[in-house]
């Protein structure tokens, strides 16, 4: 285990400068070399990268020994980026990337004690499972073939028994959760110190990824092993993170647990960025001046669950466009039409609403942003 450290870390990477080998095949013989579909080759996806100019700026992160750490964010912001210089495999413009304290711009990543799994998973074709597992031994020939097997076996029982069933198969013949437990066997069996995991759940559908994603969560904590987890779905990140780093246009934003994050944003972009409610936005904002005079220099902010049904003294009067029951929470989606803004709560109330019903409202909490720099101010 390993706690890692970034300071002041900066990097450009532009048309001249990104290059395959110092990215997937930068990797020592032995460890990793990439299977890609033909839509997916690696350089479509860093011509694509490559169009533009784009800077990771001054990044300062302290990644917590032990801890599963989530680097969240869109698509572009700089994720990807952050993994591979926390790898070693891009070097950073300036700053220092530390491992327990120790500078490892010097080291380069095949003895950084690291496993990584990439979204492809990045298995050797000729291979079976078994020897994709035991890679780094059936290249450095450092381990007897008794050691191999029990190493073999410990994955195994850690994996689950139904890796056994993988073991002599090929890549192409997994499926897309096999595969991604053959990735993470390889993974367990360099008995790395920091686990470094891109967008590992990708390319499963949706009813296997809700699955592997407990059984991931059950494997972290079992190892206790420092990992960065890079990924855009924010559901993933709040059930594995213990904590979030959330990213946009190369930039931290914050940073914290996910209530920290949830209750308290730093800006608009994390209010509505991290999202507990999957199917409807995580925030409703106003002008100010649309709620009370006194709110005139701001944006406000109401959590979907936060609009109460008041017929007392209310906030705002709003007409009903739609009215449906959530699967989801057994609570009504309710859209609603207010002045020019139209929006989406959560009702517990079971009484029938139908479409142009006026209802009145008052707010449980606000969230008060400047309107210029999109900056909390305040919550009420």
């Amino acid at each position: 285990m390993a706690e890692i450290v970034l300071k002041n870390v900066s990097k450009t990477l532009s048309p001249e400068k990104i290059s395959i080998e110092s990215t997937f095949f930068h990797l020592a013989k032995g460890y990793y070399t990439a299977i890609y579909d033909k839509e997916k080759t690696p350089e479509k996806e860093y011509y694509t990268e490559a169009k533009k100019f784009f800077k990771l700026e001054n990044i300062n992160l302290v990644i917590p020994d032990g801890k599963t750490t989530v680097v969240l964010g869109p698509s572009g912001c700089g994720k990807t980026t952050l993994l591979k210089l926390i790898a070693g495999l891009i070097k950073p413009d300036c700053g220092v990337i530390e491992y327990d304290g120790v500078d490892v711009s010097n080291i380069p990543p095949k003895d950084r004690g690291i496993g990584i799994v990439f979204e492809n998973y990045a298995l050797y074709p000729g291979f079976e499972a078994e020897k994709n597992i035991l890679s780094r031994f059936i290249f450095s020939e450092k381990l007897d073939s008794f050691v191999k097997k029990e190493r073999l076996k410990e994955t195994a029982q850690l994996l689950g028994v139904d890796i056994k069933q993988l073991l002599g198969r090929f890549p192409k013949n997994l499926s897309g959760g096999e595969r991604q437990r053959v990735a993470l066997g390889r993974c367990i069996t360099r008995d790395p110190k920091l686990f470094l995991l891109d967008e590992p759940l990708s390319n499963l559908d949706a009813n296997l990824r809700e699955r592997y994603r407990i059984e991931l969560k059950k494997l972290l904590r079992k190892f206790k092993i420092t990992t960065v987890y890079v990924t855009h779905n924010q559901e993933e990140a709040i059930f594995l993170g213990d904590r979030i780093v959330v990213m946009n246009e190369g930039k931290i934003i914050q940073e914290g647990n996910f209530d920290e994050l949830f209750n308290r944003p730093v800006n608009t972009f994390v209010a509505e960025f991290i999202n507990p409610y999957g199917e409807l936005p995580s925030i409703v904002l106003f002008d100010g001046s649309e709620i009370s005079e006194r709110f005139n220099k701001y944006l406000v902010g109401v959590r979907p669950d936060d609009f109460i049904l008041d017929e007392n003294s209310p906030s705002i009067l709003a007409e009903v466009f739609l009215a449906r029951l959530s699967v989801s929470s057994g609570n009504q989606i309710i859209g609603l039409r207010y002045k020019e803004n139209e929006f989406f709560v959560y009702l517990k109330e079971k009484s029938l609403l139908k479409r142009g019903d006026k209802l009145s409202f008052h707010f449980r909490k606000l969230f008060l942003f400047d309107k210029n720099s999109g900056f909390l101010v305040d919550l009420i």
